[in-house]
C-alpha cells in the first residue's frame, strides 16, 4: 500500500512531465515546423551527455545512502560541477557547432536548474517525501512548458523563446526548491560524492550517448526533417521511459535496503510491470499512432508503416533495458556499467554502417536504436545476477 501510495505520486508527476516535454515538441512542430524541432532536439544532444556527466548520479547516490543526508554539501558540489560542464559544452559546441552554440548555453542553464533539482528530490526522496517531489516537478514542468510555449505564440524566434525559458527554469528553482535548503558559507565539498559517483556519471554519460548518438548520425546524413520526425517519435520512447523512472525511483530504496529474498520477488515484480507498460504503449501506438502524430504534430508530419513498427520495438526494449539499469544501481553493481555501455556504442556504431550498405540510411538508424537496447537488456540482466549473487554471498 505504501508502494502504490509513493509510485502514484512520481507517476502522476511523470506523466505531467512528459506530456509538457511533448507540448514543447508540438509547439515547436505546429508553430515553427518539423525541421525546427530538429534543431531543438540536436542542441539537447549536445547538451545532455555533458549534462548527465557532471550530474554524477546524484539523486540514486542520495536516495540509497545509508546514513542520514547532507543535502547542503551536495547542492554544492553539484553547481560545481555544472559550472565545469558548462564550460565544456560551451567549448565544445564552439568547437564542432557553432550554429548550436546560443542555444546550447541556453538549455545547459536549464538543465543546471534541473540537476539542482533532483538534488533535493534524492533528499526528499530519502525521507519518502513523494509528495513534495511530484509537487515541485509538476510545478516547474507547467511553468517551462508555458514559458516557451506562450513565447513561440507571441512571435519570437525558436531561440528568444528558449532564453524565456531559462528565466522561467532559474525562477522556479529558486521558488520551489533551493530556497529551502541553505547552502552556509564554509561548506565543504563532498570529495567522497565524486568519487562513488564518478562510476555512475560514465555510466549515465555513456547511456546518454547510446540515447543521443543516432541524432547525430541523422544529422549528419539525413535532413533536419528527417531528425525532427525521428526525435518527434522518440519523445514517445522518452515520455514512456519518464513513467518507467518514476516507477523505478520507487522502487531503488526498497531494494537498496530490504533483504535478498525481498528484493528478489520486488525485482520480478517491477520487470513484469516495466514489460506491460512498454506492451500497452506499443498496442496504443500502433492502434492509434498515425491519428495522434497528426494532433501532437501537425498535418505535416508523415511516418511510414515500417517507422511506426521499429517505434513499437523500441519502446518495449527501451522500457525493460532502463528499467534493469535501475535495479544494477540499487544494487551498487557500479564498476562493470561503464564497460558495458561502451561495448554497446560500439556494437551500434558498427551495426549502422553493416545495415546501411543494404538499407536506406534512417532506417539503418532506428534498427541500431533496437540492436542497442537488446544488447543493453541482455548485459545489464548479468549485473543484476551478480548483485543478487554478491548480495548472497555478503550474508552467508
Amino acid at each position: 500500500m505504501r508502494i502504490l501510495k509513493f509510485f502514484s505520486y512520481t507517476f502522476i508527476s511523470a506523466i505531467i512531465y512528459a506530456l509538457t516535454q511533448w507540448g514543447i515538441v508540438s509547439a515547436i512542430s505546429h508553430i515553427k515546423g518539423v525541421e525546427w524541432v530538429g534543431v531543438y532536439a540536436f542542441a539537447l544532444s549536445l547538451v545532455l551527455p555533458i549534462n548527465m556527466f557532471f550530474n554524477f548520479g546524484v539523486r540514486q547516490l542520495i536516495s540509497t545512502e545509508k546514513n542520514d543526508v547532507d543535502i547542503n554539501s551536495y547542492c554544492l558540489s553539484i553547481l560545481v560541477s555544472q559550472a565545469l560542464g558548462l564550460l565544456v559544452c560551451i567549448a565544445f559546441s564552439y568547437l564542432f557547432y557553432q550554429e548550436y552554440l546560443y542555444y546550447v548555453v541556453c538549455l545547459y542553464v536549464v538543465k543546471i536548474c534541473e540537476s539542482l533539482a533532483e538534488t533535493v528530490y534524492g533528499y526528499r526522496q530519502w525521507h519518502d517525501n513523494y509528495r513534495a517531489i511530484a509537487t515541485s516537478k509538476i510545478c516547474r514542468s507547467i511553468l517551462l512548458f508555458a514559458s516557451i510555449s506562450v513565447s513561440l505564440l507571441a512571435g519570437l524566434s525558436l531561440l528568444q523563446s528558449v532564453q524565456i525559458q531559462v528565466i522561467a527554469a532559474v525562477i522556479s528553482i529558486f521558488l520551489l526548491d533551493v530556497r529551502k535548503v541553505s547552502v552556509k558559507s564554509g561548506q565543504i565539498l563532498k570529495q567522497q560524492f565524486y568519487l562513488l559517483g564518478l562510476p555512475l556519471a560514465v555510466a549515465a554519460t555513456l547511456l546518454s550517448v547510446k540515447t543521443m548518438f543516432p541524432r547525430f548520425f541523422m544529422e549528419y546524413y539525413a535532413s533536419n526533417f528527417e531528425l525532427g520526425v525521428f526525435a518527434s517519435m522518440m519523445y514517445f520512447v522518452s515520455a514512456g521511459g519518464l513513467v518507467i523512472t518514476a516507477f523505478s525511483q520507487v522502487l531503488v530504496p526498497i531494494v537498496a535496503r530490504t533483504s535478498r529474498e525481498k528484493k528478489i520477488k520486488v525485482i520480478y515484480g517491477g520487470f513484469l510491470g516495466s514489460l506491460l507498460l512498454g506492451s500497452g504503449l506499443s498496442l496504443f501506438i500502433y492502434l492509434f499512432g498515425e491519428w495522434v502524430f497528426k494532433v501532437i504534430y501537425g498535418d505535416g508530419f508523415v511516418v511510414n508503416h515500417s517507422q511506426l513498427l521499429y517505434l513499437l520495438l523500441i519502446i518495449t526494449t527501451t522500457f525493460v533495458s532502463s528499467y534493469l539499469g535501475y535495479i544494477a544501481s540499487a544494487l551498487r553493481v557500479l564498476k562493470q556499467q561503464p564497460l558495458i555501455y561502451i561495448f554497446i556504442i560500439l556494437v551500434m556504431f558498427i551495426a549502422f554502417y553493416l545495415l546501411k550498405s543494404f538499407i536506406s540510411v534512417v532506417d539503418s538508424i532506428y534498427l541500431v536504436v533496437i540492436v542497442g537496447n537488446i544488447v543493453q537488456f541482455f548485459l545489464l540482466l548479468y549485473l543484476v545476477k551478480i548483485g543478487l549473487t554478491d548480495e548472497s554471498s555478503s550474508h552467508s
